[in-house]
């Protein structure tokens, strides 16, 4: 007896083929999307946090860095009342009566004068917090930034801010120096 191999044709229905098919090219699509959205978010996070290094490089270049530096050679003279100021805390009354000595000290002495210094440095820290707050600026480069040069200039110059807004008709400016530069106790008792 002869044994003949007889091949075994399965059939497989055309549509359920056509079905797997569809369902394979629904899931590819399905990833597809999946990894576009990640590739968006990963693009809009680099372009938050390039955004606030700009501004990290905006305060380290003129016109910021002048300003700051005109409020550094303010201070120089009174360098020992800035030390127990840093260190030790000054009830708020003597911070702004020094701060007054020191403004009119250097509004005799340099160009531009504290004052403006002082409105230029808070108007650059309203920009920061409307960067942060729309979700342009990455809120952590900001903070980790800022923060702690905003907390002391908070401490030595909100009243000179608050003075500047009333005088400006600008009530919203120093807002990003009290946000940036948080609510931290600037003074001891005393």
């Amino acid at each position: 007896m002869e044994h003949r191999f007889v091949p075994i044709r399965l059939r497989i229905p055309l549509i359920p083929a056509m079905k797997v098919l569809e369902a394979a090219s629904y899931l590819g699509g399905l990833v597809s999307l999946v990894l576009i959205v990640i590739q968006l978010r990963a693009d809009a996070a680099q372009r938050r946090t390039q955004t606030a290094f700009e501004f990290v490089r905006q305060f380290g270049n003129s016109p910021m860095s002048d300003h700051r530096a005109v409020l550094l050679r303010m201070w120089l003279p009174y360098s020992d009342q800035l030390a127990v100021i840093n260190q030790q805390g000054m009830p708020e009354k003597e911070i702004a009566a020094l701060i007054e000595l020191v403004l009119t000290e250097v509004d005799k002495q340099t160009s531009p004068n504290g004052v403006v210094a002082i409105h230029e440095i808070a108007d650059f820290y309203d920009q920061l917090l409307i960067c942060e707050e729309s979700g342009a600026c990455d809120p952590k480069v900001i903070r980790n930034y800022f923060s702690s040069y905003g907390h002391s200039f908070r401490c030595l110059y909100q009243k000179v801010v608050e003075a500047q807004a009333a005088a400006t008709g600008a009530p919203d400016l120093g807002k990003g120096i009290r946000e940036i530069g948080g609510s931290a106790p600037c003074t001891r008792a005393g």
